[in-house]
């Protein structure tokens, strides 16, 4: 039990448990399909979730422990896939820039500059 990759109670290694998650797969993406409604969207996450489970450096001494881990890996992955598509949304429906707020500022503060130097020289 000196590898990483065991869970110490009951025996079973990551990839143990990553292969019970593979068997559960079909569940695993109607689950994720429900958040998202993207099917190569819920495949991506949950090929995510896999990776990320099987180089995390958790150890699991139960497998309830690591399924419920791997849950947690799968839920805030559906959350950021969520987030990223409310932000591209929302930019989306953001109207185009007429200026650029910068170059407004720095040509006001020339415009005054200049304006204060003509003052200086009239007076």
């Amino acid at each position: 039990m000196s590898e990483k990759s065991t869970s110490v109670g009951a025996g079973l290694s990551k990839s143990d448990l990553l292969l019970q998650f593979w068997a559960f797969r079909t569940s695993f993406l109607k689950r994720i399909q429900r958040r998202i409604y993207s099917p190569e969207c819920a495949e991506d996450i949950f090929q995510t979730a896999c990776l990320k489970f099987m180089i995390s450096p958790a150890v699991f001494r139960y497998p309830g422990a690591g399924t419920k881990y791997f849950c947690r890996i799968l839920h805030s992955l559906i959350v950021d896939h969520i987030k990223v598509a409310v932000r591209l949304e929302y930019r989306d429906r953001l109207p185009e820039m007429v200026c650029d707020p910068q170059a407004e500022w720095e040509h006001s503060i020339m415009r005054d500059r200049v304006a204060d130097a003509v003052r200086r020289q009239l007076h």
